[in-house]
């Protein structure tokens, strides 16, 4: 009898113990990500204040701790995120754009800043995201009292922008130490369609209010700026340099404009 009681409370307590490890893993799971959906175009990531916004930045640029990398991530925003009090770190690297679609949904991003993080003037490609690769969307994403600082390739927005960016603006402060700088995107070689900014846009070479540069095939259409854009050399309204093979449509200026040379209403 002793040995049966011995044989069942052995296998009560395997029982339990498998229990209790199916119940680990779940709620490891469970906890892996504190955004609800998985990411997909379908099921996109639903971030409802910083800390899920800089979650989903993590997951992108490939330093979250429990999930793999993944560049395609998709995203939506449920409510308005204030960024106050944070030093932010942009979306994607340099070496591996952005390729999803990230959708603001008219929600308002406010206070989002970088330049209390040490050399943030000397760091390249700053902006809500630093780089977009050509399959990227970024949509409906509204930035309010902002601070970005950095030194070339800095945008609003996006850092350099080879996707499409559209009904999206900016009321904040960008400024560069070096050039290609703008108020929604600091470069463009992809579309920005339907996108404004109201704030001080600030750099050496290619400023401008809209995008610091519309490179060889990029389309800047129905945009405008109304803040103050100044620079040295190369310093417009909407685009500081607009190359030939790029594209201005429907667009306009009311910003005060400042430079030394090479200087536009619409585009130096």
């Amino acid at each position: 009898m002793k040995m049966k009681k011995r044989l069942r409370l052995s296998t009560i307590t395997v029982f339990f113990a498998m229990l209790l490890g199916f119940a680990v893993m779940f709620i490891g799971t469970e906890q892996a990500c504190a955004m609800e959906g998985d990411g997909s175009e379908e099921d996109p990531y639903k971030i409802t204040n910083y800390a899920e916004l800089e979650e989903f930045a993590k997951i992108v640029n490939g330093t979250h701790d429990k999930i793999p990398k993944n560049t395609d991530a998709c995203a939506i925003l449920t409510d308005n995120i204030v960024c106050a009090g944070r030093t932010w770190v942009p979306i994607a690297t340099e070496a591996e754009p952005y390729t999803g679609t990230f959708d603001g949904n008219n929600k308002i991003i406010t206070n989002r800043s970088n330049e209390k993080r040490e050399g943030a003037a000397s760091v390249s490609s700053q902006g809500l995201f630093r780089v977009t690769g050509s399959e990227a969307t970024v949509k409906n994403v509204e930035l309010v009292g902002i601070d970005i600082n950095g030194d070339t390739f800095i945008g609003g927005v996006v850092g350099s922008n080879k996707g499409t960016i559209t009904n999206c603006y900016n009321t904040g402060d960008v400024i560069g130490s070096g050039s290609n700088v703008g108020g929604v995107a600091g470069s463009n070689k992809g579309t920005i369609t339907n996108c404004y900014s109201t704030g001080y846009v600030s750099g050496v070479n290619i400023v401008g209010g809209v995008a610091g540069i519309n490179e060889e095939g990029g389309t800047i259409t129905n945009c405008h700026n109304t803040g103050k854009v100044s620079g040295k050399n190369g310093v417009g309204g909407v685009a500081g340099d607009n190359e030939e093979g790029g594209t201005i449509t429907n667009c306009y200026n009311t910003g005060d404009v400042s430079g030394a040379s090479i200087v536009g209403g619409v585009a130096g």
